[in-house]
């Protein structure tokens, strides 16, 4: 009985979770947390996330790349404000969805 509701505990988190932290790395440290909560109450990440596209799945598709391209950007941004990575380095790969 125990395990079944932990099992249920644990699904009914899983479903909670916010899908944009999937886009963010998962490094340790007090940065690295500052910056998840930063990069997603970032205003243009609240922006994009406010968009009204519900019955149209083609601003759907777009509101998700401008998702996926924000979010990192403002966890990077942050992370260099606090002077936790170095500047610099190469452009994430930019894939092409159909």
């Amino acid at each position: 009985m125990t395990r079944a509701l932990a099992a249920g505990a644990l699904l009914i988190l899983a479903a909670c979770q916010n899908p944009l932290t999937e886009l963010l790395p998962n490094d340790p440290g007090p940065d690295a947390e500052i910056c998840r909560r930063e990069a997603l109450n970032d205003p243009d990440v609240r922006r994009i996330r406010q968009s009204n596209v519900y019955d149209n799945p083609s601003q759907q598709f777009i509101v998700r790349r401008e998702l996926r391209e924000a979010v990192p950007r403002a966890y990077n941004n942050c992370m260099l404000r606090r002077g936790a990575t170095p500047a610099g380095g190469v452009e994430p790969v930019r894939r092409r969805e159909w």
